[in-house]
């Protein structure tokens, strides 16, 4: 449904499907369908919503001991930090989520939040904290061969380089991106 613009109807159905876990106490299917249904929330614009439903989602896994599961929320509320003007709160929660990422070894996730750290910082102004991450980010994405990662993260380098007023190296990034 979501992926058909069918929004009201897919917040439908996770409500129901949290509704139907909870009935049956299968929390992991909470967590699961607390976390979809903050998505949707999210896209949609409700961003208290979606930051209501991660964080609930964030419980049911702590309850648990679900650690992958709990990055998952812990990144979508970070993002709702981030978009609501809070960086330092999202930027520990980034991190939070990327410990656990990183100690479960999910490369595309690790570069993910590595990417989404970087951002956080370039919008605090730590143009050279952002890089770093970027690189890192660079790297995750190159050694998992994911080709939009690395031209996502050439992009951001060259962005950075812009700013800095480094145009030769951030053209360099970008045909290299491109």
């Amino acid at each position: 449904l979501e992926d058909q613009g069918k929004y009201q109807e897919a917040v439908k159905a996770y409500r129901e499907s949290v509704a139907i876990a909870r009935m049956i106490g299968y929390q992991t299917a909470v967590a699961v369908a607390l976390n979809n249904l903050a998505n949707v929330l999210e896209s949609e614009g409700d961003l208290t919503g979606a930051e209501r439903m991660y964080a609930e989602s964030l419980e049911v896994c702590r309850s648990i001991g679900d650690k992958r599961r709990q990055a998952f929320g812990l990144s979508g509320i970070a993002t709702i930090l981030w978009r609501q003007g809070d960086l330092t709160g999202a930027k520990k929660m980034y991190e939070e989520a990327l410990a656990i990422h990183q100690s479960a070894g999910d490369g595309d996730r690790v570069a993910t939040l590595l990417n989404n750290i970087g951002n956080v910082l370039k919008d605090q102004g730590d143009l050279d904290g952002a890089r770093r991450r970027y690189e890192e980010c660079l790297a995750k994405y190159r050694g998992i061969n994911d080709q939009g990662g690395i031209a996502l993260s050439l992009g951001n380098i060259g962005d950075l380089l812009i700013r800095q007023g480094d145009l030769s190296e951030a053209k360099r990034m970008y045909e290299e991106a491109f």
